[in-house]
Parts: C-alpha cells; structure tokens; sequence
C-alpha cells in the first residue's frame, strides 16, 4: 500500500529511464529527434517527459527558495 510520502518521491524522483531524455538533453546538447532515435522512443514521448520534468524541476525550486528565504530571515 502506497503512502502520501511514498507517492511524493515518485513525484519528485523520476525512474532512471524517464530522467534519460533530460540528462541527454541538457547535459549532452542532443535534440528532441535525436534523444527519440537514440532510446528508440516516440518523439512525444521525449518531448512530454521532457516537459514533465521541467514542471517538477520549476516545482522544487520554488520549494527550495520558499526555505531558503525563511532561513535566511531566521538568521
């Protein structure tokens, strides 16, 4: 049986197969056609782990600053 926590880290980390388009991506320079070619996926696949991801990325840093700005008023 899943738990909230559980179902949160399944969210805010991906499997290593869903994280390969992105790390490729970015880290490498690759385009969209490319990264499908390579993994042999479907171009939309590519592009919509792609968004997914930077939706969770933009997500946890917001998360990030949230924190960091109440630390820092603590200070």
């Amino acid at each position: 049986m899943a738990t909230k926590s559980t179902d949160l880290k399944k969210e805010l980390y991906p499997s290593q197969d869903e994280c390969c388009p992105v790390f490729i991506k970015y880290f490498e320079g690759y385009n969209y056609r490319e990264i499908a070619e390579a993994l042999n996926l479907p171009l939309t696949t590519v592009k919509e782990r792609l968004k997914t991801h930077k939706r969770r990325l933009r997500v946890s840093l917001k998360l990030f600053a949230r924190h960091f700005r109440a630390a820092m008023q603590e200070l």
